[in-house]
């Protein structure tokens, strides 16, 4: 049990600071490049917690076919898979169009040239 939860930290913490940090960028720059960093990594943080929360939830008496765990497992492992993959594309495909420029720093969103 103290591994599982080092293993739960050690995997849910970065997608966490990651997503704060994406939520901050898009709160300092509103434009569509932030808007799928923060979003990407936002879902990338909630497929981490899903799986925390499922992995905790693995114990003998949580496998009745009525139980929360088991329906955890039956109706939300494809769609959190499908979530970790989708959002880690976002979140790079937002944090590299935002480092090269894409997006517009300009608080109306124009851009004004060099």
């Amino acid at each position: 049990m103290p591994f599982l939860v080092l293993e739960i930290v050690l995997a849910t913490a970065p997608s966490l600071v990651l997503a704060a940090a994406g939520i901050i960028l898009y709160n300092r720059k509103h434009n569509l490049a932030t808007m799928l960093a923060a979003v990407g990594f936002a879902a990338v943080a909630a497929t981490q917690i899903y799986g925390a929360i499922l992995a905790l939830s693995l114990t003998p008496g949580a496998w009745s076919p009525h139980g929360w765990a088991y329906a955890l497992l039956r109706w939300g492992t494809v769609p959190s898979h499908w979530a970790i993959i989708v959002g880690s594309w976002f979140a790079a495909a937002g944090l590299l169009w935002h480092a090269l420029g894409g997006a517009s720093a300009a608080p109306n969103n124009r851009w004004r040239g060099p």
